[in-house]
């Protein structure tokens, strides 16, 4: 069973009804949020489209990068690991 971390929750659901797309990674790293699948379906379930696509570790990085400071294990091939990016449709 995973923690429950209601403001993590909260923030991912701000940050992804502002429109900007969002890894697991990200969530993790960014707003300690292990759950996005949970606040994904939430907002499905109250009638939001979620557009989902596959991205690299390498872009998920780079993006955790412009707020935090995320240093992989050097032999790690973050351009062969993809993660699933979500964004809310307007």
């Amino acid at each position: 069973m995973t923690a429950h971390n209601p403001i993590g929750e909260t923030a991912v659901k701000d940050f992804l009804l502002s429109g900007k797309p969002l890894t697991s990674l990200e969530g993790g790293v960014l707003f300690g949020c292990t759950g996005l699948g949970r606040v994904v379906s939430r907002l499905r379930k109250a009638g939001f489209r979620i557009d989902t696509r596959n991205v690299s570790y390498a872009l998920a990085l780079r993006r955790i990068n412009e707020l935090a400071q995320l240093t992989p294990p050097a032999d790690l091939p973050i351009r062969e690991i993809f993660f699933t990016e979500y964004r809310v449709k307007n």
